[in-house]
């Protein structure tokens, strides 16, 4: 969370930029392969008309990812709306069969015309845990039994407290 605070307060440095707002964790819906770890940054721009300096946006994106690129464990990615569309398309139920796909569109894609920066937004693969609960055996130890042993397990929450 530090992290998005501050990539949003720096992003609100330039004068190009109206607001920054974050999210932090994966998509709601499921079809991204980003983990918790994953902030996407929506970032809405006056005109470009009043740009003050009169920078391109491939400078305004140059000067932020300079910017940014000083932050330590953070890989930025630019891009616009349509990427969403793109990472939607391609969607799957394991990590090696989506990540596949992703590089068979982007083989497609990359010789597209029209197509300045293209990239793939790499997930890290860490494992992911599913617990299933009997809901019989949980209703005997009550309903918040569970809730504090998973925190403390899987954090952020220091065992003792």
């Amino acid at each position: 969370m530090e992290t998005s605070k501050k990539v949003r307060e720096i992003l609100m440095t330039f004068p190009q930029v109206q607001y920054a707002v974050s999210q932090t964790g994966r998509p709601d819906d499921g079809t991204d392969v980003a983990g918790f770890y994953n902030n996407e940054f929506d970032v809405l721009m006056y005109p470009e008309d009043d740009w003050r300096p009169k920078i391109s946006k491939d400078e305004l994106i140059n000067r932020m990812n300079v910017k940014l690129s000083k932050l330590t464990g953070v890989n930025l990615n630019f891009s616009q709306l349509i990427s969403d569309n793109v990472e939607e398309a391609v969607s799957g139920d394991s990590l090696n069969y989506t990540e596949g796909k992703i590089q068979d569109v982007y083989k497609i894609l990359r010789d597209v015309k029209g197509i300045k920066d293209l990239g793939i937004m790499k997930s890290i693969g860490l494992p992911e845990l599913d617990i299933i609960l009997d809901q019989q055996k949980m209703a005997q130890y009550g309903g918040n039994y569970f809730q504090p042993l998973f925190l403390t397990v899987l954090g952020p929450k220091a065992p003792g407290r």
